[in-house]
């Protein structure tokens, strides 16, 4: 199962290589396949949308393999490349995958088939850009069909998928080049990604001081016991038991020293706290009294303040303009 390199530079070399590749032949479910590269590879494909436009599929997102040619223009193909005959351009879209989801496969794919003048940097944690004329282009995450939370709107549940209908349009989250058919040089067409930043809602976050004061020190006061009693299911309970509750649920919690869920919370966050200490699950998980919470107040405060960030929608991700 070779690994081909088909870096194709023009609209031109792409229409070309489709129409000089025969489909998979037979009756089994790759039979109809444009393979870009190796027929051993038929999830590595091209998809004629129409004379003007083909789509290069990973098939990371395989749950649209029924409407290629329907959703390729709505961000489900890697790399799409279109032509205008009247303007006598051509065009090049470069798509990333969704937080999380298949990442090494897709920039991998892209290293593969985007361009030869396009090259994929990597940019740290994850994160990617396209070079090109020695500027870097922040490559975005594709935000259609993922999880809300990570597409950092106001929502804190975790299993909140967005539905394959959900879509009116298309999110514009890619890196698109045009230039004159002929020429060499890119020209940024798309919207200018950044790097999203973690950034905290001050104002929001100041007008839970007290409650989130009191609760962090209720909390220490807590650690040396609570530590003992914690367990694989007792945080797990915790913790999906608040994923179903919004960020405004969780500042209440938070606010209200009598409220039924407090104990809910801190099981969560000192099992954080630990988990965070022991490197792991040590023992079945609370029961290395060598690790103790409340040797590590610094440790503490950190894992505190960062979970009541996150839980309580005060930490919010955005594009930060380098």
């Amino acid at each position: 199962m070779a690994k081909y390199v088909y870096n194709m530079e023009t609209f031109r070399e792409v229409e070309r290589n489709y129409d000089n590749t025969k489909p998979i032949r037979g009756k089994g479910k790759n039979a109809g396949k444009v393979p870009i590269g190796c027929r051993a590879r038929p999830h590595e494909e091209m998809v004629k949308v129409n004379d003007n436009c083909y789509a290069l599929y990973d098939q990371t997102y395989w749950w649209w393999k029924e409407h290629r040619e329907k959703w390729a223009e709505h961000g489900q193909a890697a790399v799409l490349w279109t032509r205008d005959p009247k303007n006598n351009t051509e065009s090049v879209r470069i798509r990333n995958c969704g937080v999380g989801t298949n990442a090494h496969e897709r920039i991998d794919f892209l290293y593969h088939f985007q361009p030869r003048s396009l090259t994929v940097v990597g940019k740290g944690s994850g994160h990617y850009a396209i070079r090109t004329g020695g500027e870097d282009y922040y490559l975005p995450k594709n935000i259609m069909h993922t999880r809300d939370r990570q597409l950092h709107l106001t929502s804190t549940g975790y299993h909140v998928v967005m539905a394959v209908d959900a879509f009116s349009g298309y999110d514009n989250m890619d890196v698109t080049f045009t230039r004159t058919i002929g020429s060499h040089a890119w020209t940024l067409a798309s919207k200018r990604h950044f790097q999203p930043r973690p950034r905290v809602n001050k104002e929001l976050k100041a007008q839970h001081k007290q409650g989130i004061e009191q609760t962090r020190d209720w909390m220490w006061s807590l650690a040396m016991v609570l530590q003992n009693t914690l367990t694989w299911k007792t945080c797990s309970d915790a913790k999906y038991a608040l994923e179903a509750r919004s960020a405004a649920d969780i500042r209440e919690i938070m606010d209200d020293p009598d409220h039924p869920m407090r104990s809910t919370l801190a099981t969560h966050v000192l099992g954080n706290v630990y988990f965070n200490l022991a490197g792991g699950y040590v023992d079945g998980w609370g029961n290395d009294k060598a690790i103790q919470i409340v040797d590590n107040p610094a440790r503490f405060k950190a894992s505190f303040n960062r979970q009541v960030n996150y839980l309580c929608g005060f930490s919010l991700i955005q594009e930060v303009e380098a």
